[in-house]
């Protein structure tokens, strides 16, 4: 029975902790993070500091008297980062390392409103896994800022034009491989445990009975943890999304992927035949790079995403269809990303600004709705079966 519920005990041990390993927002791969925090005074000649952990260039956020610094401004090598220049005599310098595996962040955008106080971030965010800057100078939680819910709040309210921006810092969460061997393992604990509690209520020896019943509580508790995590999971293997479709994700209140699907992200106007072009490119920015050379329709909506965030049109000059220009230099290894439509119509086609065509043929239902009035010169032939739909006080007139 003593050995019985020692190999209980080892293998709940070893359930739960696989049950419990790779917690966190995100998807795409296992792995857990820790996060070190190395502060020094610098002393005007040194360069180079001590980091807790051996890690790379990628894995640090560097700020000087709360300025953060761009990683042209350093390099790192094992648990040493050296920086380009000299950190002046008394200037603080804070190093924040993350270690693990599928590190991740994401990064928020706003602008200053000398109003707002309140901005959007993700739900469970914390003092430890956020940075919040204001020009690109780091600001202090809790004196500066605090988080509310799924919002970081401003004590103060950022002047007019400052750039706010939040970085939410994530190690990925496990997915189904992880997950099944979780389940795999705590299945195995539990039956054991039970046969190990089991002997132990025969056994006289107080001990055997004491480490029997800690063994069946932990393994029942990762079996419980490895369950839930696992039900209800089909996630297919495949790529998502492309040139014609839009992936979407689901994601489970404990950061768990739950579904992926695609939807069209292509598609015309009413009318007629006609089609609506749709692209979506993404470049890694170098150092202090602004200029893109990107293809684009003008006078068609563009949309660019800098690290996830959606910018405003003022962060950007797009006026040529060759070329985007950010307001703000970006850093080494920034996504940006670029979607743009144009619209190639068939049946409603413009020539030489002086011609609109429609077609003549009418073969699928028509409705005008509220707010809205149509225009359409005849003849019109009208298909059997179409429906035509006008909302009260709207018009259809056919000249």
């Amino acid at each position: 029975a003593r050995d019985t519920a020692n190999a209980a005990f080892i293998q709940a041990n070893a359930a739960f902790t696989q049950a419990n390993t790779g917690s966190g927002s995100g998807g795409g791969g296992s792995g857990s993070s820790i996060i070190a925090v190395n502060t020094y005074t610098a002393n005007g000649s040194q360069t180079s500091f001590a980091l807790t952990y051996s890690t790379s260039a990628n894995n640090v956020i560097v700020n000087i008297d709360g300025i953060l610094q761009l990683k042209s401004a350093y390099s790192v090598s094992g648990n040493t980062i050296t920086f380009t220049g000299t950190p002046a005599n008394n200037a603080v310098v804070e190093i924040t390392t993350f270690t693990g595996t599928n590190l991740s962040y994401y990064n928020r955008t706003y602008t200053g409103d000398n109003t707002s106080t309140t901005f959007a971030a993700t739900t469970g965010v914390s003092n430890a896994s956020i940075i919040v800057t204001e020009n690109g100078i780091v600001q202090e939680p809790g004196v500066d800022y605090f988080i509310s819910g799924a919002n970081v709040v401003f004590t103060t309210a950022p002047s007019t034009g400052v750039k706010i921006g939040i970085r939410e810092l994530a190690s990925t969460a496990i997915v189904n491989g992880d997950i099944t061997a979780a389940y795999t393992q705590a299945n195995s604990a539990f039956l054991q445990a039970n046969a190990a509690y089991n002997a132990a209520n025969n056994a006289l020896d107080t001990w055997v009975r004491g480490q029997a019943n800690a063994a069946f509580i932990q393994s029942n508790a990762a079996f419980t943890q490895a369950n839930t995590d696992v039900t209800n999971i089909t996630i297919s293997a495949g790529t998502y999304g492309n040139s014609t479709t839009i992936p979407v994700i689901t994601v489970a209140a404990n950061g768990r992927i739950t579904s992926v699907s695609n939807v069209a992200s292509s598609g015309g106007g009413g009318g007629g035949s006609g089609a609506s072009i749709y692209s979506r490119s993404s470049q890694i920015a170098t150092a202090n790079q602004n200029t893109f050379t990107v293809s684009y329709q003008t006078g068609s909506p563009l949309q660019v995403f800098f690290n996830g965030a959606l910018l405003n049109n003022s962060d950007y000059v797009a006026n040529n269809g060759t070329t985007v220009v950010l307001t703000d230099n970006a850093a080494a290894n920034d996504l940006i990303e670029f979607v743009s439509y144009s619209n190639v119509a068939v049946s409603s086609l413009t020539i030489a600004n002086v011609a609109t065509l429609n077609s003549t043929n009418l073969t699928s239902n028509l409705t005008i709705a509220a707010g809205y009035s149509g225009l359409s010169v005849g003849p019109l032939t009208i298909a059997s079966n179409v429906v035509i739909s006008i909302a009260s006080g709207q018009k259809w007139v056919i000249l």
